[in-house]
């Protein structure tokens, strides 16, 4: 199974064979879920810089900014959306309002997607979301995911603003091959929306 430069780059990293065959047994198998105990917050997980070390961060960014460098974003955007979905699938197959479905149904407006789906409610709801919007078919990057006062974003849309407010002209996005022209045309349709 592995070749003569696997097992050298393996050596090269310090990865034994039996741990890079474990590592694609999991491909195989799946990874287990990870158990969520509380959001991330200040004091959870996230670093609250005191203003003393924010300008320091900041002129260290403007200084890497004025040299030579080429920054870059990566963003990997290629998984499908399906897995969001599946109590929404399951409720359309049968029709039960368990609690999430009653809560969703509940605060649907206040998603990004929310006003697409006004006048509808219950299954008709969810499946103007999955079919009609394609939601259950579409990647991550291509929902709307995000809600402002002036519209709804999406992941991809996201990405870019946040380049842009951070320097990352370059934004490589990994992207399957089939989502590829929605990708270019929905990132394409907002250029021309912005000039």
């Amino acid at each position: 199974m592995w070749t003569q430069s696997d097992l050298e780059q393996l050596a090269q990293r310090g990865i034994s064979v039996e741990k890079a065959n474990q590592q694609m047994e999991c491909f195989k198998t799946g990874f287990p879920s990870l158990d969520i105990v509380a959001a991330a917050s200040v004091k959870k997980g996230i670093m609250a810089p005191k203003k003393a070390e924010q300008e320091e961060y900041i002129s260290a960014w403007n200084n890497y900014l004025k040299g030579q460098h080429k920054v870059l974003k990566f963003v990997p955007a290629s998984g499908a959306a399906s897995r969001m979905f599946k109590n929404l699938f399951e409720y359309l197959d049968n029709g039960v309002e368990t609690p999430f479905i009653k809560e969703f149904l509940t605060n649907i407006d206040k998603f990004a997607f929310g006003d697409q789906l006004a006048g509808k409610s219950g299954q008709e709801a969810v499946r103007y979301l999955l079919e009609d919007m394609a939601y259950g078919k579409l990647p991550k990057g291509l929902l709307l995911f995000h809600k402002y006062r002036d519209g709804a974003r999406t992941p991809a849309l996201e990405h870019l603003a946040e380049g842009a407010l951070t320097g990352a002209t370059n934004i490589h996005f990994t992207v399957s091959h089939e989502h590829l022209p929605l990708f270019r045309q929905h990132i394409a349709e907002h250029l021309l929306s912005t000039e």
